[in-house]
């Protein structure tokens, strides 16, 4: 066994001690994520990101292992390094009128966070 092998196992079983497993996590431990990022026109999102902006939003719309019967609107942000995430549901119908930017539908729904995006 390599060096780097038996680090890895190490540290495998060092973690268990103190971490729980992701609950989310098929056999393996492992789940595909999809995600589908929105910005300005001037990459504004990016940009504070590499810039190290203090304050900063994106959204994106997100689903994992291939459920699309189970899509969300997520908005990240982060606050002086602390991070804080929001979320709501998308049906697939209202995920592609976004992506095709339709949008009307999204002023009046009565779902905050998507009435932001909106905005």
């Amino acid at each position: 066994m390599s060096g780097n092998t038996s680090d890895l196992l190490s540290l495998k079983q060092r973690l268990k001690l103190v971490m729980q497993p992701d609950p989310h996590a098929g056999p393996g431990g492992c789940y595909q994520v999809r995600s589908l990022y929105f910005d300005t026109p001037q990459d504004r999102a990016l940009l504070e990101k590499i810039d190290g902006v203090n304050i900063r939003e994106k959204f994106r719309i997100r689903y994992y292992d291939h459920d699309t019967d189970t899509l969300h609107l997520e908005k990240k942000s982060k606050r002086n390094g602390l991070g804080n995430k929001q979320a709501a549901r998308l049906s697939r119908e209202e995920a592609q009128s976004i992506v095709e930017g339709r949008l009307e539908w999204m002023a009046e729904g009565g779902r905050p966070l998507v009435v932001e995006l909106y905005a």
